[in-house]
């Protein structure tokens, strides 16, 4: 199965599958973390590897996911694994119930530094 931002459909939402303004760090955050964190106290090596981090953008959406090699593999992968272990069956939605939707979250594990 290949995925990609042409072939993959994504149910309407109300807000889109945009989370709103008040997890963003530019939204209406009183602390952003950013200011009071301090890494003055890690070693060298500490210091790199969080420096490294902060330079990681995450997706924040499945479309900008898409968009990038890496993730749409990473995904593809996911999907693969998921409908190997049969997760879920389609079936017909009864009358009356509402549809449990799903959502991507994006991550990048520490494994990336690892040697």
């Amino acid at each position: 199965m290949s995925l990609s931002a042409s072939n993959y459909y994504l149910p309407p939402r109300q807000n889109g599958g945009k989370p709103p303004d008040r997890y963003s760090p530019n939204g209406k955050a009183r602390y952003v973390i950013t200011q009071y964190v301090s890494t003055h106290r890690l070693s060298p090596q500490h210091q790199a590897f969080v420096n490294e981090m902060k330079n990681i953008k995450m997706p924040t959406n499945v479309e900008e996911a898409l968009k990038n090699p890496k993730w749409a593999a990473s995904m593809e992968a996911e999907m693969d694994a998921l409908q190997r272990n049969g997760t879920w069956s389609i079936v017909s939605l009864p009358s009356g119930k509402k549809l449990v939707g799903c959502k991507w979250i994006f991550n990048q594990t520490q494994s990336r530094w690892d040697n």
